[in-house]
């Protein structure tokens, strides 16, 4: 899983993935005039004009576009998770990316939230600013202006992400732990670690939780691969190349297939702390 700008090829599916978060999380709570609205506003041509300008960033998983925000100055716009991916951690983790860029350049992030989208906001942190009312298509629509504090000290990002739920903590706690337990020399698949934190079927959870991964230069992040020993596509933590570097560096090498690179598990796969 790593989010990155979004390149103009993403923009079909961009759009497509935006129209069907509309369709499944809006209809139930706006009319049909509101609906058209925000689909109007989230068209293909404003979001190839956002990718155009840098703004639009997208979140894969196995080469497949799962989410998307824009970061555009301080603001926050069109944070959407694919419906059949949420529920995994995915709009915590392009929240925490977001607020991680905003915050190079801005003391907050702002937003504009949707009926559905408050409750999120509101967990990671974020407070009403303004309440907003408008008749768009002869209905009228109301929403939320919210802020966060980004400011040295404040509590933001991937922090703010993990303490918002005391079992999700535990989880990123438990996985942080088994990471750290990889040797140097050695490498451990997704699985492995989600079966050694006692869920089994938590590999993308375990994703997520090295994607904000709060230090990465003490927690190796890079020692974890997917099941066939394939590095990732594009490293969380400073391209493609870093993940191949730093495990050679280690000693373990990689050979390129197909444009990807493996690690022969046979040979380097760690065998600790399986259950």
């Amino acid at each position: 899983m790593c989010v990155e700008r979004a390149v103009r090829s993403d923009g079909e599916a961009v759009f497509s993935l935006v129209r069907e978060c509309i369709r499944v999380n809006y209809a139930p709570v706006y009319v049909p005039e509101i609906i058209a609205s925000f689909h109007e506003f989230h068209s293909l041509q404003s979001i190839l004009s956002d990718i155009n300008n840098g703004m639009l960033y997208v979140l894969r998983e196995e080469e497949k576009i799962v989410g998307t925000v824009t970061v555009d100055g301080p603001h926050i716009r069109r944070l959407f998770v694919l419906p059949a991916a949420q529920h995994c951690g995915y709009g915590s983790a392009l929240l925490s990316f977001a607020e991680g860029k905003i915050a190079q350049n801005f003391a907050y992030a702002e937003l504009d939230a949707s009926i559905p989208g408050e409750p999120f906001y509101e967990k990671h942190g974020y407070s009403v600013r303004e309440e907003c009312r408008e008749e768009i298509n002869g209905a009228f629509v109301q929403w939320k202006v919210y802020r966060k504090d980004l400011s040295p000290g404040s509590d933001f990002g991937p922090s703010a992400a993990v303490s918002a739920s005391p079992s999700a903590e535990n989880f990123f706690a438990s996985v942080y732990a088994v990471v750290r337990s990889i040797p140097r020399g050695s490498v451990a698949t997704y699985g492995q670690i989600a079966r050694s934190c006692g869920r089994p079927r938590a590999s993308r959870a375990v994703g997520y939780a090295l994607h904000v991964n709060p230090t990465p230069g003490e927690i190796p992040c890079h020692r974890v691969v997917n099941r066939e020993g394939r590095l990732a596509p594009a490293f969380a933590f400073g391209g493609p190349s870093v993940q191949r570097d730093l495990l050679a560096a280690e000693g373990v090498p990689s050979v390129e297939r197909d444009g990807c690179f493996y690690v022969d598990l046979a040979r380097y796969g760690w065998s600790g702390r399986q259950k």
